[in-house]
């Protein structure tokens, strides 16, 4: 773990040019291959249909106030929404670009990527028969099993932890930029000074969550790891509050002359855009957010 946060430390310190977009450029198109390459492998696999289906097919019945507010915190989790690093990265657009357009671009990329990784694991799954699990259990306890008994299992297995790191550092890079660049810009810390203070933060925070994964630890709250109570807590409750919160800052708060001078680019593009997000910002996203979040609770 530290070294991993260490390679994420280097990057940052090449800055946003250099590190940052230099390393997405080559570990966003490598993701998206092997993610192709692997569901491909599984389109010949004899569960191939019964775990698209599995994927794909709703089912209704299993539909409950807590499965729609964790499907609320997977997409905030899924978009870097309410957690800063959109925000951070939106900063870094040039003034030419559309804002619109790049949302749309980010949403659809990630639901085909979210789709392609399901049809990578669970046809296989269900082939061998194993169990289905989710979040850890599911890559380090039931993958590596089933991978010794797919044809090629080996370079399968490669391929696919090499995707799951391209997947946690182009992630873990955008949240500890937006720390890095919250020192930076908004305390006036020289960055590399404040890409050591948010280094030490994360790592000792860290440091609590992996030892929590340990057998027998005592590192609980709640009846739960550390490690998963802060990913329940955050990705269910805070991240859609943090999301409802900025709708409604930029909705009605912020002067309407600034967002329509962030979404046209200056007059660049339609003023129909500004209009429509103005209106989903102010009066379609806050209720759904919210009757949502209080659903799930309930």
């Amino acid at each position: 773990m530290a070294v991993f946060l260490c390679l994420n430390a280097f990057v940052l310190g090449l800055g946003v040019t250099k590190g940052i977009e230099r390393c997405s450029k080559f570990m966003i198109p490598a993701l998206f291959c092997i993610l192709v390459m692997l569901a491909g492998v599984n389109l010949w696999q004899p569960g191939f249909k019964e775990g698209a289906a599995f994927i794909l097919k709703p089912d209704w019945s299993a539909v409950t106030g807590q499965t729609v507010i964790k499907a609320l915190g997977q997409s905030f989790f899924s978009l870097s929404i309410g957690m800063a690093a959109m925000i951070t990265y939106g900063s870094y657009i040039k003034r030419q670009e559309s804002l619109v357009s790049v949302s749309v671009i980010v949403s659809l990329a990630t639901v085909l990527m979210a789709v392609l990784a399901g049809l990578a694991i669970f046809p296989s799954v269900f082939t061998y028969h194993v169990p289905v699990t989710s979040g850890p259990d599911l890559v380090f306890k039931t993958l590596p099993p089933l991978f010794a008994q797919l044809p090629g299992g080996y370079v399968i297995s490669i391929l696919f932890f090499v995707l799951l790191f391209f997947a946690a550092l182009t992630t873990s890079l955008s949240i500890m930029e937006s720390l890095v660049a919250f020192f930076s810009d908004e305390l006036h810390i020289r960055r590399v000074s404040a890409l050591g203070i948010g280094f030490a933060i994360i790592i000792v925070c860290s440091t609590l969550c992996a030892l929590s994964q340990m057998p027998d630890s005592v590192l609980r709250i709640g009846g739960m790891s550390v490690f998963d109570w802060t990913d329940t807590f955050s990705s269910n409750y805070i991240l859609p509050v943090a999301g409802l919160g900025c709708v409604v800052m930029i909705g009605w708060f912020v002067p309407k002359s600034t967002v329509e001078h962030e979404l046209t680019s200056s007059g660049r593009y339609p003023l129909w855009i500004f209009r429509c997000v103005l209106f989903m910002m102010r009066f379609v996203c806050p209720p759904i957010i919210l009757f949502m979040f209080i659903n799930g609770l309930i």
